[in-house]
Order: structure tokens, then C-alpha cells, then sequence
């Protein structure tokens, strides 16, 4: 294996993963953030010029709001004392690019935003946030949102950078930018102060943003970027031909990249003991030309300890060509039984309470395996196997959640990024293979009850 990652002995990186794979609780993490705070880890995450403004550095991770740490007994709220201490350690170890969206969290996160990092000197730090396309109908509807953006965010006195939120459609760019006016007001904050740079964030063609990074001097431009993505190198080599500094989202690609399914593991293992598919996936979405920084939102405080100490000038190297080609084969062999490619970025926002994100990743991790099961006399033709799919299945999504409550209704796609990925549609599969399984369950003579199912 050609190239080496550098070998450091400061106090953090002696033991590694170690350091902290005891910590279980979340007391047992507020311990350790006080420690730290008392003491800091003598490392810091490694920073860049920037791209537009080289008299101005960005680190080379950066804090993310559509996923932060939310209550264990109440999933729409932000645990708002420990996601305060994951950005006030990212903070103290380097981290000074924080990104937040108008609908994250149900508009909280900008709020939480708000209150972190008005405690340190703003010149300190990049804040960004977004104006989400698909909600701007009118330019009223632009200036209400902006309106309540700065309301939310008041205490940090403007944006370093505004993106257009989501472009990705030419036709719906051209009646809310061009046709609505909506760019020539965003240019208007811009000569008025409260807002530094614009940007946007993009999910579409290397066609349409072609076009695109010709409309205006972009500052930066935020775009999906990973080995299952397909239009993330078409999309990067435009960018970085225009010299528009690139930040990453979806770097592991809504987590999924994270948890590979065991053969990928294993091919990681080989060519790097120890390293995590976590590891793998944000060194390669930092390891090309243009790339300025990978945004991760770390909803769990080993994310968030494993990024800086990825990111950090005493450890970060890019992957060698060899080692991509590793990586890639990996997210091959992961690929090779067709999960649903899903970001978790919540804005599909089905109206009827279905946790559309949480189905597909539930999904994956038997789709994965290669782990449905099935009655057609193979391996996968186990009652055993039959059980614990609908155990699993019963227990990680409530009932009113489920992918049978699917209306076909299609309100999810007008948010939706993946504009290929066909939410009802992969809604109906997952629905039938359940009723089936559990159909083919009872037939075999399993049990069940009204509280789920009963052991055989």
C-alpha cells in the first residue's frame, strides 16, 4: 500500500480510538468535555485558505445543523447541553466553519447556533446559513424567511456566506432567482452588510451548473461528494475548473458510508487495520483538488471526537491514489445489493408522520447484508432470519411511522434532493416485503401478539 499517514505521539493520539472507546454515558461524556475544557487535547483540526478570500482560513471540518444531538426521550429536540459541547470542543480544536439551514430541526438549529456562537469573538469564526428554494413561491417569501432568519440568529449580527439552499432544478431556479428577483435582493443584503458572501448548495447536473457558476462570483459552493455519488466528480471538476471552493456534504453520505455492510469492512480492514469506514470517507471526500472543506452534522460525540482527530494537522494525510482505489472498491461491493441511496437530510417532510429517512436506513442494514429474507429455499429462507426482520423492523420505527401509512401522495419529493430517488415507490416495496415476510412467518407457524413478535 503506497503512502503513509503520519505517526504522532502528543497526548490524544497514543492510545487512539482507545482514548475515549470507554465512554459510554452521556455523564460520562460531559466528563470528558470537561476535562477538556480544563485541559484541551494538544491538537487542532488542519485549515486552508480560502478559496475567495486568502486572507481568511477555513478549517478543513465543519460543523453541520441538519443533524445535531437530539433528547434521547424526545427526538424533535435538541439536547442542547451536549451539542453545545460538541461544537465548544470542535471550537477549541480548530473548527471554525459552521453551517445551518432555515428548516433544520424545525428552524431550532439556527436558534442553537445562535446562543453557541455568540459566546466567541465573531471574526473567529465562519456562520453560514441557507434560503431553501422550494419554499420560495413569491419574494415575499424570500424576505419573510430572511426576516426570520436574522431574527433567529441576531446575537451573530450577519452570514459570512448565504447559499441558495438545494438548487439543483433549472426551471424552478429560473422563476424564484432570476424571475422572482430573489438573487438581486440576496445581492441587496449583500451592499447592505448583513450578509458577506453568497453561495449555494447543489444536488443537479455538471450541465446545469455549468451554467450556474457563471451567474454570479460565487464565494463557495456546497455539493454531495463521496464514492456512492455518482454526480459528485462531474460536479467537483466544475467547480474546481472555475476555482469556486468546494465544501462537501453527504461526505459518508448520510452516515449509511459509515456503516458498510461486512465484505466492504472487510477490504478496508485489509489495506488499513484499524482505520474505521467513517475515516475512509471523509479522508476521501478531502483528498481531491478544490475541495476546501467537508461539513459533517455530528448527531453523537464519537462523530464528533473522530472528525477532529481525522481533520487534525498532526494526523491528516489525502488518500494515495492506491488507497482510493481501495475505498472505491469497497463502496463497489457495498453497493452490490442496491440499498436505498438516501442522504437522511429530512427534507422530505411527509406530511403524515412516516420517518422516511429512518425506514430506508432500517431497510439498508438488511438490504445490505444481503439479509431479506426469502422462501425460495436458500440461505435466506430462515424463520430465524424471518423474526428477527420483523423484530428489528417492530422496534426502530413506530408504528405510525411505517412504510405502509404511505399515501402515494408524493408531497416528500418536492424537498427531496435525490430527485431520482422515488420515495413512494421504494415505501411500497418495503411495505409488501414485510407483509409478506410476516405472512410467510405465521404460515411456518411463528407467533405473534399485538406488542409484536413472540419468540417461536
Amino acid at each position: 500500500m503506497t503512502g503513509r499517514f503520519p505517526r504522532v505521539n502528543r497526548r490524544g493520539f497514543v492510545a487512539g480510538a482507545a482514548a475515549f472507546a470507554g465512554l459510554r454515558t452521556r455523564a460520562d461524556w460531559l466528563k470528558f468535555f470537561a476535562r477538556d475544557e480544563a485541559e484541551p487535547e494538544n491538537f487542532h483540526v488542519l485549515r486552508r485558505p480560502f478559496g475567495t478570500d486568502p486572507s481568511r482560513e477555513i478549517s478543513l471540518l465543519g460543523c453541520g445543523g441538519v443533524r445535531l444531538c437530539v433528547e434521547r426521550n424526545n427526538q424533535n429536540r435538541i439536547d442542547r447541553e451536549l451539542a453545545a459541547k460538541i461544537f465548544g470542543y470542535c471550537y477549541r480544536h480548530g473548527v471554525n466553519f459552521f453551517d445551518t439551514g432555515y428548516l433544520y430541526h424545525g428552524g431550532d438549529s439556527e436558534r442553537f447556533f445562535d446562543s453557541v456562537l455568540s459566546k466567541y469573538p465573531r471574526d473567529s469564526f465562519f456562520f453560514t446559513d441557507k434560503l431553501p428554494t422550494w419554499h420560495v413561491k413569491t419574494l415575499e417569501d424570500a424576505k419573510r424567511i430572511f426576516k426570520d432568519q436574522c431574527e433567529r440568529t441576531a446575537s451573530l449580527g450577519h452570514f459570512d456566506v448565504y447559499m441558495l439552499h438545494s438548487v439543483s432544478n433549472p426551471s424552478q431556479y429560473d422563476q424564484v432567482y432570476r424571475k422572482l428577483g430573489v438573487l438581486d435582493y440576496l445581492k441587496d443584503m449583500v451592499a447592505s452588510g448583513k450578509i458577506k458572501r453568497l453561495g449555494f448548495s447543489y444536488h443537479g447536473t455538471h450541465e446545469f451548473l455549468s451554467e450556474l457558476v457563471e451567474e454570479h462570483p460565487w464565494a463557495l459552493a456546497l455539493i454531495p461528494f463521496n464514492a456512492a455519488e455518482p454526480k459528485g466528480e462531474p460536479n467537483r471538476k466544475v467547480l474546481a475548473a472555475k476555482k469556486i471552493p468546494i465544501f462537501v456534504m453527504s461526505p459518508l453520505g448520510g452516515g449509511r458510508l459509515a456503516h458498510l455492510n461486512t465484505p466492504a469492512r472487510r477490504h478496508l480492514e485489509s489495506a488499513r487495520p484499524g482505520m474505521t469506514p467513517a475515516e475512509w470517507g471523509m479522508r476521501y471526500a478531502a483528498s481531491f483538488d478544490g475541495m476546501q472543506a467537508v461539513l459533517s452534522g455530528m448527531s453523537q460525540v464519537e462523530q464528533a471526537v473522530e472528525n477532529v482527530r481525522t481533520f487534525s494537522r498532526e494526523r491528516f494525510a489525502k488518500l494515495s491514489e492506491a488507497d482510493i482505489d481501495v475505498y472505491r472498491g469497497a463502496i463497489g461491493l457495498y453497493k452490490k445489493y442496491k440499498p436505498i441511496i438516501c442522504t437522511g437530510c429530512r427534507y422530505c417532510e411527509c406530511p403524515y408522520g412516516i420517518q422516511i429517512p429512518e425506514v430506508f436506513s432500517w431497510w439498508n442494514t438488511f438490504q445490505g447484508e444481503g439479509r431479506v429474507p426469502a422462501d425460495d429455499g436458500g440461505p435466506n429462507d430462515s424463520q430465524a432470519l424471518r423474526r428477527e426482520f420483523l423484530v428489528s423492523y417492530y422496534n426502530s420505527i413506530p408504528e405510525r411511522a411505517r412504510a405502509d401509512r404511505c399515501t402515494g401522495c408524493r408531497k416528500c419529493k418536492e424537498g427531496c434532493p435525490l430527485k431520482a430517488l422515488a420515495i413512494n415507490t421504494e415505501m411500497e416495496k418495503i411495505a409488501k416485503t414485510v407483509s409478506h415476510v410476516r405472512e410467510t412467518y405465521l404460515a411456518k407457524g411463528g407467533r405473534m401478539s399485538g406488542k409484536g413478535v413472540l419468540p417461536c
